[in-house]
């Protein structure tokens, strides 16, 4: 009976493990893609926000100040927020592959550590 219980914790540990070893994996090419091309990865409602002055200036001013900017002034505004959207972007997606790296590494730990005991039960059971 222990040995069974032994059995099922390990190779379930293991199963566990390699499952969120694929699924974190998905999240690192995720955060890759997000880092090499953040502008593609951006929401839908910053690209919106940051198509054209209009959409710009309905966006980002709450009261006429714009009247006082010329067309360049806000064009300008525009492109340097959107370069701190992307940049933004890119520093998440940085953030998001180091705590994909720290999972995985603490994942693999936990995996071989269980992995020696399964074989040894292979091994027992090939006899």
């Amino acid at each position: 009976m222990k040995k069974a219980i032994v059995s099922f914790y390990v190779y379930h540990i293991c199963f566990v493990t390699v499952s969120c070893a694929v699924i974190f994996l998905g999240a690192g090419v995720y955060n890759v893609i997000e880092i090499a091309a953040p502008g593609y990865m951006l929401s839908a409602e910053i690209v919106q926000d940051h198509r054209d002055n209009q959409s710009f200036i309905h966006s980002h001013y709450k009261s006429n100040l714009y009247e006082y900017l010329t067309d360049m002034q806000i064009t300008t505004q525009r492109l340097e927020s959107l370069e701190k959207e992307i940049v933004n972007e890119r520093n998440s997606a940085i953030r998001g592959l180091i705590i994909v790296f720290v999972v995985l590494i603490i994942n693999m730990g936990v995996f071989y550590l269980h992995w020696p005991i399964v074989e040894r039960r292979q091994m027992g059971h090939s006899h």
